[in-house]
């Protein structure tokens, strides 16, 4: 998306997409009150496809769950790798592609 006026557009190319790979719809859609996703378009359209629509208040990073603390958690790998180094800043698109790297190899214990 170039424009959050997009979102609508990108939203149905996701969901078709969605359809296309797994032949499901999209249950549930969570995100913040932005006007975009509260927009009369876009609540029109989620009804049309049985999409609940969940709103969580904005700037509550304890509602936004598991993606919000792997980012939480990637900032703070890539801050500490650069300060730790004494890296300048413009070297934080490689912090980022070395913190994904270490990410992505690390076991994850699953509670039963």
């Amino acid at each position: 998306m170039i424009n959050r006026s997009e979102a609508l557009k990108a939203y149905k190319s996701f969901c078709e997409h969605v359809w296309n790979l797994f032949n499901k719809r999209v249950r549930y859609l969570r995100c913040v009150n932005a006007k975009e996703f509260v927009s009369k378009e876009f609540q029109e359209y989620l009804g049309d496809q049985g999409t609940i629509l969940d709103k969580i208040p904005d700037y509550v990073t304890q509602l936004n769950g598991t993606a919000e603390r792997n980012i939480q958690t990637a900032m703070n790998m890539i801050r500490s790798m650069l300060k730790s180094a004494d890296l300048p800043k413009y070297l934080w698109a490689e912090a980022i592609c070395a913190t994904s790297y270490i990410k992505n190899r690390f076991t994850s214990l699953k509670k039963t």
